[in-house]
């Protein structure tokens, strides 16, 4: 009695140190955007509350490639732009040489490599979720939309037209005096406003005076000096 109660006791020992596998009677499903995997063989289960699913059923239907190394007993999942390395039994796994921590690490079920297909998909950017009622996994390739902040462009003030000074007025043209030549050469001094008919009338310097013609002069603000006209 005595042994058989030992031997009972070793065998709940050695069943409680397992992994414990969830295998119920309703099947566990995946759908990609809603459309179900099949599976040829061993289908998913859930081991230590983490569904684990066959390497080949998932990836292959996203897409991948599966490369399966015995001597080191690691899978590669590759496709352009991602390598997903995991080993059996190693509670770690790289996704393009970004390591990640695994729950339950991936395990031979069945002969079939089962691996936790969350945590792997979520990786490389997929999103995963679970509808207890139906039993199913639910993968999904849709992006996560990204909110980015509003940015409010303010159209930069103009630069201020500035105001245009109007130009002082031309002086108006002296009207031509009746019976008078206007264009007689007259004389003008340096500095004066008097037109003369000779280049030294009165102060006048005769090597600063200039000729022009009377219409000139007038033009130019002049008026008749009354000492030489």
């Amino acid at each position: 009695m005595k042994r058989f109660s030992g031997i009972l006791l070793v065998l709940v020992m050695v069943i409680a140190l397992l992994p414990v596998v969830a295998w119920s009677n309703e099947a566990i499903s995946v759908t990609i955007n809603d459309r179900p995997v099949a599976f040829a063989d061993q289908g998913p289960v859930i081991v230590d509350g983490r569904t684990l699913v066959p390497v080949a059923g998932v990836f292959q239907a996203l897409g991948f490639n599966t490369e399966w190394n015995s001597d080191i007993r690691q899978v590669a999942i590759t496709r352009t732009g991602d390598v997903i390395i995991i080993v059996i039994d190693n509670n770690t796994f790289t996704t393009n040489g970004i390591t990640h921590t695994l729950d339950v690490p991936a395990q031979i079920i069945g002969g079939r490599t089962m691996l936790p297909l969350a945590p792997v998909l979520q990786s490389v950017g997929y999103n995963v979720g679970w509808n207890a009622g139906t039993r199913t996994v639910l993968v999904s390739t849709a992006l996560v939309p990204v909110q980015e902040a509003a940015i409010s462009v303010t159209a930069p003030t103009p630069a201020p037209v500035p105001e245009r000074v109007p130009e002082p007025a031309s002086p108006p043209t002296p009207a031509p005096v009746a019976g008078v030549d206007m264009s007689r050469n007259v004389w003008l001094s340096a500095t004066g406003v008097r037109y003369h008919s000779v280049n030294n009338c009165g102060n006048m310097n005769p090597a600063r005076a200039s000729s022009v013609t009377r219409q000139v002069a007038r033009d130019r603000g002049h008026s008749a000096c009354a000492r030489c006209w």
